[in-house]
């Protein structure tokens, strides 16, 4: 008998709580160290997204064969200490660090609007951090709400004919952007592929080879939710639209009512749990767990 539509849904937003549960439940993952690579696993948390960060993690390590170096940067709500025993039983190398140490990094280099808009906006803070980071090397922005079934698709190369830093976005199914920064000649963005900053390679000094100081000075003043994201999308189309397709990373929201996964014969990457599925990280999360991950590829929607 098919569940009503209105039961169903709340049933699968209610089982969030309930996955979520189960998780604190279990123990702290038990892993063998594994070999690294010359990549840095850049990301910003705090206490409410820190259980989101675990899973994630734990999912990257177990679907990778060699694992990425850790900058986990705090957004003020937790410290590194809190940090470190969190992630203790991760056993490759990781840094801590607080968000004001990206914005001091950029007043030093005279880059106001930078340090203003991380100052105001939360996402602007995640901006400072991306920046900074990607001029120290080969570095991968993953938001706490993305789950990992298998090996990132190869990463770009760099052109050694080039001076020009590696720019690589996750796209969205649709253009969710800055309308006031889209009246500054950025129509263009309205035309797929749309930009999503869920995960992000950027290896390279993406100010120094993009127009972006005019929307910054515009975003030091004044911004919103995506903010951040409309000016990583110009970046990315002055510099040529790299991006992962939907294949490689999922973004969509046409399941947010399921309540088992519907994931056969998907071959993604990664999933991305924006806000309209995040009720459905935990319920995927606590499969991977525990071991089910073919499972999530194979169960039907009910």
């Amino acid at each position: 008998m098919l569940l009503s539509t209105n039961f169903k849904k709340l049933i699968a937003v209610r089982s969030r709580m309930v996955y979520e549960f189960l998780l604190n439940l279990l123990p702290n993952p038990q892993v063998p160290p594994k070999p690294e690579i010359e990549l840095m696993f850049l990301t910003m948390t705090g206490t409410k997204h820190l259980p989101f960060l675990q899973q994630c993690l734990f999912s990257l390590y177990t679907s990778w064969s060699s694992i990425p170096k850790l900058q986990i940067v705090s957004d003020g709500t937790i410290t590194i200490s809190k940090l470190e025993e969190a992630l203790a039983w991760w056993t490759g190398t990781k840094s801590f660090s607080y968000w004001e140490q990206s914005v001091s990094y950029h007043r030093q280099k005279g880059r106001e609007s930078v340090a203003q808009f991380a100052e105001k906006n939360l996402l602007g803070k995640k901006l400072a951090i991306l920046l900074e980071f990607g001029e120290y090397g080969a570095t991968l922005w993953c938001d706490n709400d993305i789950l990992w079934f298998k090996e990132l698709p190869e990463l770009p190369l760099k052109d050694e004919d080039s001076d020009l830093p590696i720019l690589k976005v996750s796209e969205d199914f649709m253009a969710s952007y800055d309308i006031d920064l889209l009246e500054q000649s950025l129509s263009h963005l309205y035309s797929p592929p749309f930009i999503n900053t869920g995960l992000v390679f950027l290896k390279g000094n993406l100010l120094q080879a993009s127009n972006l100081d005019h929307l910054l000075k515009i975003a030091a003043e004044n911004s919103e939710f995506h903010t951040e994201q409309t000016i990583i999308a110009e970046a990315a189309y002055q510099l040529g639209n790299s991006t992962w397709s939907p294949e490689e990373i999922a973004c969509f929201a046409k399941d947010k009512f399921s309540i088992t996964s519907n994931y056969a014969g998907k071959q993604w990457a990664a999933r991305h749990y924006f806000s309209p599925v995040r009720h459905l990280f935990f319920r995927d999360a606590f499969a991977l767990r525990l071991g089910l991950k073919q499972k999530l590829f194979e169960q039907q929607n009910i």
